[in-house]
């Protein structure tokens, strides 16, 4: 039984995994052709200034990571894992600074504004943390890259959680959207990670696997949506990696325990995981083959610039450049100046005055 638990694991992780990257490609694509549109390049520039869609830029280097975890060894040499690691741990933490200084000295991108997409600046330490010790990085090059990056990771996922569970409620949507299942992800890895140290499940492992259950529980119990079309690419994809390193996390602890009791919850996870990637790659495949096929409208930010049956090429002109307003204002961290906007995402022409100005 548990034999086939493990392959039916595999088989669903890596179904998960494919699906996870085909997602990722779409939207690769997608954001190559806005840059290469001089319509529509200010949008780019706007993704990365936006309080919570920057934290997408993570996309390109996570899913690098995931694959050199995913891919079979004798597929890939370790010279080129290795050279990956070094590529994503520098992209990590370039962006990660750039996050985490918002987190502290910016009002409207700070800690009282956190949203499930801060988590994503976390799950990266936590799978840069498994790739190091698969790779045997601190026997080789002598400094332990996998601890130093697992302690980083997890002192940030304690601070974005306090933030989340504070200030979750002022965010109009919030109550149960999918964004919010990212919250078992950290949890998730973090127990390969635990296990990578002690070559078991540790207690510890236990402990963090134990809390991945509770939140999935917690989070299925708010009913989230699956039949209203997804506002944004990907819009329903967070459903599917978070459980997914859940169930890999049930496998071992079954592997661990050997008991029937661990069997039956592995089982019971992987078959809702299975489950929540069917559902969710025939709907958002159904949505976008309506918008591309038979011309329905889109609302993702990454379809705007193009032309749609009813739409037009360009945004309207928006008749004021600024509006003050204190329920929407909003302020933007370039690096260099901050600065305070009217933002709404539903108004693209304003975006469009914004940015460009910047």
């Amino acid at each position: 039984m548990l034999r086939s638990l493990v392959g039916s694991e595999m088989c669903i992780r890596d179904s998960a995994w494919i699906g996870g990257m085909t997602a990722l490609t779409i939207s690769a694509l997608l954001t190559i052709a806005k840059a290469l549109t001089p319509g529509a390049r200010w949008m780019i520039m706007h993704e990365w200034r936006h309080p919570f869609r920057r934290y997408l830029w993570n996309g390109p280097h996570l899913s690098v990571t995931m694959l050199c975890l995913g891919t079979p060894e004798s597929a890939v040499s370790h010279d080129a894992r290795r050279a990956a690691f070094v590529v994503c741990s520098i992209a990590q933490v370039v962006l990660a600074c750039r996050y985490y200084r918002t987190w502290m000295f910016d009002q409207a991108a700070g800690l009282s504004r956190a949203g499930p997409p801060f988590l994503l600046s976390v799950i990266g330490w936590l799978l840069l943390c498994v790739l190091a010790q698969q790779e045997s990085l601190r026997e080789d090059w002598g400094f332990d890259f996998g601890l130093m990056y697992f302690g980083v990771g997890v002192i940030f996922y304690g601070l974005a959680l306090v933030g989340l569970f504070l200030h979750m409620h002022d965010v109009e949507g919030s109550t149960n959207s999918p964004a919010n299942f990212l919250i078992i992800a950290p949890a998730s890895v973090a127990v390969a990670c635990l296990e990578s140290f002690d070559q078991n499940f540790s207690g510890a492992a236990r402990a963090a696997f134990g809390f991945g259950i509770v939140m999935l529980v917690l989070l299925l119990s708010t009913k989230p949506p699956i039949v209203e079309p997804p506002s944004v690419l990907g819009h329903y994809w967070p459903y599917v990696f978070p459980v997914a390193a859940l169930g890999s996390a049930a496998v071992r602890y079954g592997n661990s325990e050997d008991s029937e009791a661990a069997k039956v919850v592995g089982w019971v996870i992987l078959v809702l995981q299975s489950i929540i990637f069917v559902t969710v790659l025939f709907r958002e495949s159904f949505h976008f083959a309506t918008v591309f096929c038979c011309g329905a409208p889109g609302t993702d930010p990454l379809f705007s610039s193009f032309p749609m049956e009813g739409g037009n090429d360009e945004p309207e002109p928006a008749e004021e450049e600024t509006v003050d307003s204190e329920a929407n204002a909003m302020t933007i961290d370039d690096s260099a100046t901050t600065r305070t906007t009217d933002l709404k995402p539903d108004d693209l022409a304003t975006f469009q005055v914004e940015v460009s100005r910047a």
